[in-house]
């Protein structure tokens, strides 16, 4: 399949090298704001043709079957809407959207038009998420409560540059939550359900910009299957480079942890192996992280996906509603005012 590729930054770099290994599947094309900059992109990933116009270079390019967008987040609607007029196949970096108008456009968009969406989580296809759903699903009526833990250190260095869109809310959509959390929020709503009442939420704007810096909150999530509410307790920040990210969930003689999207273990409370093999984890984790299980491949696996399933006329959304839910809940924890 034939793709070209909107954006020219950290994401679509990533982007231009998983589609490299993929045999059968090749960018022909990338559109950047900045000339320069985007044929020193397209030389670099060896892209043949490169434009500053989506328009000008859907209308060059009449081969392409797909689109990949990877601008900033304010400019994800107006690019999705661009090119289905041209193609029917669009893959988009999360965060998918940021308003809820735009979230409305874009099930309206699908609704009138045949075309596929997919939103690239490519960490749903890494062995400790796989490992992770298939315990929770199958014990979510004996899960008691979940921590979830979040620390990418950023410093005020990430918001210069090309990366100025990030301290401004108005393009990037948010900071800690829906920059650096809206995986994990993906990872854990997916499985368990999006129906949550907020109890409470904290958000500190220490480094002095728009978006937040870290945030805690508290929320009650309805699990699809039994409608049990189950305690979130979420703490996501990028100010302390010192600080692990952790996922803890606690339930009937049994806790499941998650360190990275790398490691995932099951630790029954009463296992004094178990228990040892923790504070060996602790203690060394140079030799834990020998054995860790790493994703290198997910962002492979997941173009795989979404090609086979976009092959032969076929046009299939890949986590399109789930992108949307996770830009709704995210957005209500943003604007909560409490009871």
């Amino acid at each position: 399949m034939k793709f070209c590729l909107i954006g020219t930054g950290h994401a679509a770099t990533s982007i231009a090298k998983a589609m490299r290994k993929i045999s059968g599947s090749e960018i022909i094309a990338v559109c950047g704001s900045d000339v320069k900059h985007t044929l020193k992109f397209s030389k670099k990933n060896r892209i043949p043709r490169y434009y500053t116009s989506v328009q000008t270079m859907f209308e060059n390019e009449k081969g392409v079957e797909g689109v990949i967008i990877a601008t900033i987040p304010s400019r994800h609607y107006q690019d999705i809407v661009t090119s289905s007029r041209y193609v029917d196949r669009i893959i988009v970096e999360k965060p998918i959207v940021i308003t809820t108008r735009e979230i409305e456009g874009i099930r309206a968009l699908v609704k009138e038009r045949k075309i596929s969406i997919s939103v690239i989580y490519q960490l749903k296809y890494c062995k400790a998420y796989r490992q992770l759903k298939e315990e929770l699903e199958k014990n979510s009526d004996n899960i008691h409560e979940i921590d979830l833990h979040l620390s990418q250190y950023r410093d005020l260095d990430y918001f210069s540059g090309y990366g100025t869109w990030r301290r401004n809310k108005k393009e990037s959509g948010g900071g800690v939550l829906l920059q650096q959390g809206i995986h994990w929020m993906n990872m854990l709503c997916g499985i368990i359900g999006y129906d949550a009442a907020i109890v409470s939420v904290h958000q500190d704007f220490s480094e002095g910009i728009e978006t937040e810096s870290a945030l805690s909150a508290n929320l009650l999530i309805k699990t699809k299957r039994s409608g049990r509410s189950i305690p979130l307790n979420l703490f996501f920040s990028r100010i302390s480079p010192t600080m692990p990210t952790t996922l803890r969930v606690y339930g009937d003689k049994f806790v499941y942890g998650m360190n990275d999207f790398r490691f995932f273990s099951v630790v029954p409370p009463r296992n004094v192996l178990q228990r040892v093999l923790s504070v060996i984890s602790r203690k060394f984790p140079l030799l834990v992280s020998i054995v860790r299980n790493y994703y290198s491949g997910s962002y492979r696996d997941f173009w795989k996906d979404v090609i086979s399933k976009n092959e032969n006329g076929h046009r299939t959304s890949l986590f399109l509603e789930e992108a949307l839910q996770d830009v709704e809940l995210i957005n209500d924890i943003y604007e909560w005012k409490g009871n």
